[in-house]
């Protein structure tokens, strides 16, 4: 059974910009969906967590725990092959401390 797990508050994430870079993640998704039904019997939860990129401030990235080591690896190539790092643009009102919505992003479990 495949799971996802969101390891940070999304909740200055700006979802409309967003949404346009999740679809460059349809196939590593459909993938994901296409092994758990390969292996039922197996859970893989996909943890979905907050990283700094060179090419954007901040980026969701994904990492995996699966019992199976064997399935692991297979959802670790589909990573490789299909993954989309994906740029988090943060929504700060005036008033607002960046700094410490950022480090409470990043050190969000």
């Amino acid at each position: 059974m495949l799971k996802r797990k969101v390891l940070y508050n999304e909740l200055f994430i700006d979802h409309g910009k967003r949404r346009k870079h999740d679809m460059k993640n349809a196939e590593f998704w459909d993938c994901m969906n296409n092994l758990a039904m390969q292996y039922p019997e197996i859970d893989i939860l996909v943890e979905r967590f907050v990283k700094e990129h060179p090419f954007a401030d901040l980026c969701e990235d994904v990492h995996f725990v699966c019992a199976s080591q064997s399935v692991l690896h297979l959802a670790e190539q589909i990573y490789k092959a299909h993954y989309y790092v994906v740029p988090l643009y943060i929504e700060i009102s005036e008033g607002e401390d960046k700094d410490a919505i950022l480090q409470g992003l990043m050190h969000t479990k």
